[in-house]
C-alpha cells in the first residue's frame, strides 16, 4: 500500500488505517466473550439463555458463521484488496462506519430479543462490505475477483433466510 499524503493518513486513529485491525481485534474479544457465554449456558445457568437473541443454539452457530468468521474474512478481504488492485482501500471514517455496524449488530444479537431491526442491521454491515469491497476492485479494473461478488451475494441471501427463521 502506498501512502500518498503523509499528513492525511497521520490524522486517521492508527486502527482505521487498515480493515484487518479492528475487525481481527473485534473478532478476538468477541470470541472471548462468546467461550464466557457459551460456557455459562453450558454450566447451567438458564438465565444466560434470555441473553443470546432467546436461542442460545440459533445464537451459537449464527455467530460464528456470520460474527466472528464474518469479521475475519472482510477484515482479511478489505485489507488484502489493496496489494491485489493496487488501490487504497476502505479506511478512516468508511471503516469505522463498517465496524460500528458490525459491533452493533453483535451488541443487538446477545442483548435483545428477535426482531427484524436487528436483523436489517446484522445484514447491513455485510451488504456495505461487499460495496467497499466492489468499489476498490472496480476502480482498478480488477475483474478477477468477480467471483467474490458472487459469493458475497450468496452468502447476503443465505444470511438473510437463516434470520428471517430465527425470528
Amino acid at each position: 500500500m502506498q501512502i500518498i499524503d503523509r499528513a492525511k493518513e497521520e490524522k486517521i486513529p492508527p486502527i482505521f488505517r487498515l480493515a484487518f485491525r479492528p475487525f481481527f481485534i473485534g473478532a478476538a474479544v468477541y470470541a472471548v466473550v462468546s467461550i464466557a457465554l457459551w460456557g455459562l449456558f453450558w454450566s447451567g445457568n438458564t438465565h444466560i439463555s434470555q441473553l443470546m437473541y432467546g436461542n442460545p443454539l440459533w445464537w451459537h452457530s449464527h455467530e460464528m458463521l456470520f460474527g466472528f468468521a464474518g469479521a475475519v474474512i472482510v477484515g482479511f478481504l478489505l485489507t488484502a484488496v489493496q496489494t491485489w488492485t493496487g488501490q487504497t482501500g476502505v479506511k478512516g471514517a468508511k471503516l469505522a462506519f463498517l465496524f460500528s455496524l458490525w459491533l452493533i449488530a453483535r451488541l443487538g444479537l446477545i442483548f435483545s430479543t428477535p426482531s427484524y431491526l436487528w436483523m436489517i442491521v446484522d445484514c447491513a454491515w455485510i451488504v456495505v462490505a461487499t460495496i467497499f469491497f466492489s468499489y476498490t476492485n472496480y476502480s482498478s479494473q480488477a475483474v478477477a475477483q468477480c467471483i467474490f461478488y458472487t459469493c458475497s451475494n450468496d452468502v447476503y441471501f443465505i444470511k438473510c433466510k437463516i434470520s428471517l427463521d430465527g425470528t
